[in-house]
């Protein structure tokens, strides 16, 4: 909603004039950025700490702006934990786990994590909802509970109904940060992204999208897998997934996250000494995804420097020049051609005249005589495989 549309929500909620609503609306709005559902909360929240209230001897209701605008700093903090908190412990902490799997998630995935993680994480032996232990009832069965408390959390507007049927969304990002935050913080709160990742994996080892979405949450707790081997197989499901992400969904994006976050799993250069196929492939990926949207010489850098032979820089020098031809930096990308060419043995100069045009003329025609095209068709092949 506009500020226009947000004061009107007030005048019609207050009974004031557009006049008398003018001040309030906009106040809501940069409060709120329009979102309507917050605005109502928030008009709520000013209600309950006086700072909006009716007045008997006036008959209509009265605010001053400026305690509203000095008094509402943390107002929509305090709303939204309100808020939730109303909603009862059991629909608090299926809301918790949701809000691990992100600010969008599907009730599938919420079943999952909360059949293995509930008791871990609250102590409960039985799933909220219900009074029976996980093995005591079935993945349907449970789904049914779960959309009747995820009911109430729509109906109180902490979340709100995806465009497919199971699949839900935060209402506002406030509320998400809120219930977020109430999460465990540091080690245990990235253990736990670590446990639902797996999980994920573990349930639909078959499903593209899951698979993006685990390997995401393994990303996140990734500083609390120690073990060097699980490091290793983690930078390789990010080298999965970002080929993935390219062949698939053409998403450079996503392609670029994953490669950056299976890189940061090693610090420096080490990944070149522990597995060189694996880093040279990671950067060669990394700059080519790069070159959209971002610039691929960084990863060109570090590739060049650790690459054990020419063979292997040649796919990251060509995607160098390209980059720098598309950005109009022909300059540089003559650069790097006559760089490849150096190393090859060619000599080339920088800029060539018509006299050396014309000498590397004759030092060709010289070389092929007056062999036939047949005849030059049938000669050897180079046998440098640089070349």
């Amino acid at each position: 909603l506009g500020v226009k549309d947000v004061t009107t929500m007030v005048s019609n909620l207050t009974g004031m004039n557009s006049e008398e609503a003018l001040s309030l609306g906009q106040v809501v709005y940069s409060k709120t950025q329009g979102n309507a559902q917050f605005c109502k909360l928030f008009l709520e929240s000013l209600y309950t700490e006086g700072l909006l209230s009716f007045s008997v001897k006036e008959h209509k209701w009265i605010y001053d702006i400026e305690k509203v605008r000095e008094g509402t700093n943390d107002a929509s903090n305090v709303l939204v934990a309100a808020k939730i908190d109303r909603l009862g412990a059991n629909v608090q902490d299926i809301l918790k786990f949701a809000s691990c799997l992100g600010f969008v998630f599907e009730l599938e995935h919420l079943r999952v994590v909360l059949v293995s993680e509930y008791e871990t994480f609250t102590g409960k032996k039985t799933l909220p909802g219900t009074k029976l232990a996980p093995s005591q009832i079935s993945a349907t069965q449970y789904d049914d509970v779960l959309h009747q408390l995820m009911g109430k959390a729509v109906n109180d507007g902490i979340i709100v109904n995806g465009k497919r049927f199971g699949t839900f969304t935060f209402s506002h990002d406030k509320i998400f940060e809120a219930v977020y935050s109430s999460l465990p913080t540091g080690l245990e709160r990235k253990q736990l992204h670590v446990r639902i990742g797996r999980l994920l994996l573990e349930a639909f080892p078959k499903n593209d999208v899951v698979s993006f979405l685990a390997v995401d949450h393994l990303n996140q707790g990734s500083a609390s897998i120690t073990a060097s081997l699980e490091r290793l197989q983690l930078a390789q499901r990010n080298l999965s997934l970002a080929q993935l992400a390219i062949d698939k969904f053409s998403s450079f994006d996503r392609a670029r996250d994953f490669i950056t976050a299976g890189l940061s799993l090693f610090p420096g250069d080490d990944l070149w000494t522990i597995d060189y196929d694996l880093a040279l492939k990671m950067h060669t990926i990394g700059a080519q995804v790069s070159v959209v949207g971002e610039s691929p010489e960084v990863f060109v850098d570090r590739g060049i420097l650790n690459s054990k032979t020419f063979a292997d820089k040649v796919p990251l020098y060509m995607t160098l020049m390209s980059f720098y031809g598309w950005q109009n930096r022909h300059e540089e990308a003559v650069d790097v051609g006559l760089t490849v060419l150096r190393t090859l043995g060619e000599k080339m100069p920088r800029k060539a005249g018509k006299a050396h045009v014309a000498w590397e003329f004759v030092l060709a025609k010289r070389a092929l005589g007056n062999r036939t095209d047949e005849q030059i068709l049938a000669m050897p092949q180079v046998k440098d495989s640089r070349k």
